[in-house]
């Protein structure tokens, strides 16, 4: 499904791999703007949500690179690329694959993606709720014109696992894991930072 080519790959699947091309920062940062309007927050909560979020994200990055180079494991490009045929007979080696978005020049496991979303996703959930009431809204400089609506935050977390398959550079395991990574980032955050100062 990750092929530049795929024949498997919907429309909408290639709209939304292509919508979360961008940083994982941009698509959290706007759906917050969007949550901190609807629920009336005052300058110094929407300041303290803001930086838990981000502190949360860029600390979700640090423990991604360091897993990246502790694991040091492929791509699919190159999985699929040099199909091992002697250990799996099924398979075939595919030279001309090529994923959907261009592969990043670092390991795979974990998702970048996944871990910072995971992180900041769960933060917002922490801080509101999953479900913050109603729906957000949130656009991608990497496909415009094209919008997601949630009315979750784990949707956008179950979204981005999906996206980063279909663009060709991750499998779901480094996804699912990344994501994982990421709540216990947040969880910890949230128990331990940038807490408010009692009156």
């Amino acid at each position: 499904m990750g092929s530049l080519t795929s024949a498997t790959r919907t429309s909408e699947q290639t709209n939304i791999a292509r919508f979360w091309l961008t940083s994982a920062a941009v698509i959290w940062n706007g759906a917050l703007r969007v949550v901190a309007v609807e629920r009336g927050l005052d300058s110094s909560e929407a300041a303290h949500a803001f930086a838990l979020m981000n502190v949360a994200g860029a600390d979700a990055a640090i423990a991604c690179w360091d897993a990246k180079y502790a694991f040091n494991f492929w791509r699919p490009i190159t999985a699929i690329r040099n199909a091992d045929v002697d250990d799996n007979p099924s398979t075939s080696p595919d030279p001309a694959w090529v994923s959907l978005a261009p592969t990043p020049p670092f390991p795979e496991f974990t998702s970048g993606h996944t871990v910072i979303s995971g992180a900041m996703a769960t933060m917002l959930g922490l801080l509101f709720g999953d479900d913050p009431g109603g729906t957000f809204t949130v656009s991608s400089p990497t496909n415009p014109g094209f919008t997601r609506t949630w009315s979750s935050f784990s949707a956008g977390i179950a979204e981005v696992i999906d996206a980063r398959v279909w663009t060709g550079i991750h499998f779901r395991t480094s996804d699912v894991a990344g994501a994982r990574m990421g709540k216990q980032v947040a969880r910890f955050l949230f128990e331990h930072a940038l807490r408010r100062a009692r009156p």
